[in-house]
């Protein structure tokens, strides 16, 4: 499980529910905003107790510990969602990663992205909410939502809160952003979802262009099970830009639409190199698997090596399916323009 502050211990209920409802703000480290007397009070009583300084985390309710694994998920989960929001509301994300929390359980993971114009301040904070509230679903989803893993949780917010406040926003943003990612969930969560499981087999490191891949794969699955509905996506915050004049005029649309056409045939060119490419590395890998075979030694390296080729075959096969996805949706996309 998360580092659970000491200083959980000692809150008083109003200070713990504002903390379970709002997050855990960069400055509230003991006690909440420094001006809380009945959680200072809690806190000398309790500190009276215990000499040593060590407080154990005894008084809120609780389940049990999060396993390596269960804190894992639910870590992966967390910046899952930072990422595909960040992709579904129009940002740029060039990098998914999730360290080594088996082993170092503060080092847990990062989601960088770009901004297209003007940074739209609701927007980042959705973003930068969707792994709070993806923590107290996946707790929810697993019965460990009790309060000590919630108080866990809340304190881990603090890093995803000041990024909202270091642009200068107030907690009524912070609020906003959770808000509206808890109203979006249903709409998101496919996607999230599908971002953890690649997220987790490529153990922890995952690609902008795989993670774009599998969001087309979710939509072309939506659009194939779906019938015709007037059920709507979740409104995306606009990109506010430098270049507000308007576009009107049937004849600058055509050319548009025959730019986007264009772009989108060059991409699919190179695309199908991508997979001329990749069928013949799996071919070669293929030759390489049998070559190795033909080595009449039970040496524990050659089998190994045997291993990696074999799982380098698979992973080679699953990208190979995520181009052909890819390269389906442009398809579909350039027939309707």
């Amino acid at each position: 499980m998360g580092i659970l502050r000491p200083a959980a211990e000692c809150l008083c209920e109003d200070c713990k529910h504002r903390i379970l409802t709002r997050g855990w703000k960069p400055d509230q480290l003991f006690p909440p905003d420094n001006d809380c007397q009945a959680c200072m009070e809690t806190a000398m009583r309790t500190a009276a107790r215990y000499p040593e300084g060590i407080i154990p985390s005894s008084s809120l309710q609780k389940t049990g510990q999060l396993t390596p694994e269960q804190f894992r998920a639910k870590v992966i989960r967390h910046e899952a969602a930072h990422a595909a929001v960040a992709h579904l509301l129009g940002m740029d994300v060039t990098r998914i990663y999730v360290g080594d929390t088996r082993e170092d359980p503060v080092e847990l993971g990062s989601v960088d992205w770009k901004f297209t114009g003007e940074l739209n301040i609701e927007a980042l904070a959705e973003v930068s909410m969707a792994g709070w509230v993806s923590d107290r679903k996946w707790l929810a989803e697993n019965g460990l939502d009790d309060e000590t893993h919630l108080v866990s949780v809340s304190s881990e917010s603090r890093a995803d809160i000041g990024v909202v406040l270091g642009r200068g926003a107030g907690g009524a943003t912070v609020d906003l952003g959770v808000q509206r990612a808890e109203e979006n969930w249903s709409d998101y969560a496919p996607y999230i979802n599908a971002v953890a499981e690649e997220l987790t087999y490529f153990d922890g490191d995952l690609t902008p262009l795989v993670m774009r891949a599998v969001i087309g794969e979710v939509d072309d699955r939506r659009r194939r099970s779906s019938a015709p509905s007037t059920a709507q996506p979740p409104a995306r915050p606009s990109a506010p830009t430098t270049n507000t004049a308007p576009i009107s005029g049937g004849s600058v649309m055509s050319t548009l639409a025959e730019q986007a056409r264009n772009a989108l045939n060059i991409a699919n060119e190179k695309a199908d190199f991508v997979r001329g490419a990749l069928q013949q590395a799996g071919l070669d890998i293929d030759d390489i698997i049998a070559q190795l075979a033909q080595v009449t030694t039970d040496a524990e390296t050659v089998q190994q090596a045997s291993g990696i080729y074999q799982q380098a075959k698979a992973d080679l096969e699953k990208l190979q399916g995520l181009v052909n996805t890819a390269i389906d949706t442009t398809q579909q996309h350039a027939g309707v323009l």
